[in-house]
């Protein structure tokens, strides 16, 4: 079950450190721990990588996008435990709902803000300024299990007219089916090694869906979608995305980058993760 929970490869510092600049978080109690079907990364890994990425010269100017969209088990006490380690490891980069969900990239540098936290919890919204409720920030989950339906299902959701953040989520959601298949499919291979493979694990569904997805958001862009923030799973295999994302945010146009992935193939895409929100104005 492990190869269906893992969606990113490697801990908060190397994300941050090839470009992800917008984090899909859920959270449960006792410990504090982020969770994607099993328990993960302890809560207090994420803010000490943070916190030392940001304090990192040549990081001055880095925005970071912290959306916790899933609490299980939280109690009152636990909330304010997780919103008290916010404030002591970000302090003053955290960022207040009062400049607004419009505010420019220059108007953050011209502060110390520089991490926008989004909190699916109402009371906890209300006693915090730096605590954006979810009201301004969209993610409509596709609930998909195929390539074919997730295009149907995102260009449904395009262009984006909405006010506020976006998250196009860009990936499957594998369920019981293919996942005992996919189970299945790799005890054959292993009895019987010429057996043909099917996905046994969500890297395999990303490296059929992301390709596609990455291809997807050229049309896309063309077509004056409002793209805004787009996530997949597996990132950090595709890396040539992040100087798309550099480049579309300097207002460039989109062209084809051709840099090798993780496993050492090469892939002519268009690779997005994170496009900025934020213009420069």
């Amino acid at each position: 079950m492990a190869n269906w929970a893992l969606s990113q490869p490697v801990n908060f510092s190397e994300q941050l450190k090839s470009g992800i600049r917008y984090l899909d978080l859920r959270v449960q109690s006792n410990p504090l721990a982020f969770v994607h079907g099993l328990v993960s990364a302890p809560v207090k890994e994420l803010m000490e990588q943070l916190r030392d990425y940001l304090n990192t010269s040549g990081n001055e100017k880095e925005v970071v996008l912290l959306d916790f969209n899933h609490f299980y088990g939280m109690s009152a006490s636990d909330h304010r435990e997780l919103v008290g380690m916010l404030r002591s490891y970000l302090g003053d980069k955290l960022t207040p709902t009062s400049v607004g969900w419009d505010v420019t990239m220059n108007q953050l540098w011209s502060t110390s803000h520089r991490v926008m936290v989004f909190y699916d919890d109402g009371p906890s919204v209300s006693q915090n300024n730096f605590l954006w409720g979810q009201n301004v920030i969209s993610s409509p989950w596709p609930n998909v299990q195929d390539a074919g339906d997730l295009k149907r299902r995102l260009d449904s959701e395009l262009p984006n007219t909405r006010r506020g953040f976006f998250v196009l989520q860009g990936v499957v959601t594998p369920d019981g089916d293919m996942i005992a298949a996919g189970i299945g499919k790799e005890i054959l291979s292993w009895l019987w090694p010429l057996t043909k493979k099917g996905p046994e694990s969500l890297r395999a569904v990303a490296s059929i869906v992301t390709p596609q997805l990455l291809g997807w958001l050229i049309n896309w862009q063309h077509q004056r979608s409002n793209i805004n923030i787009v996530i997949c799973d597996w990132a950090h295999s595709y890396p040539a995305y992040v100087d798309m994302v550099v480049l579309m945010n300097k207002g460039g146009d989109l062209g084809e980058v051709d840099r090798p992935t993780s496993d050492g193939k090469h892939l002519t895409i268009i690779p997005i993760w994170y496009l900025d929100c934020l213009s420069n104005n």
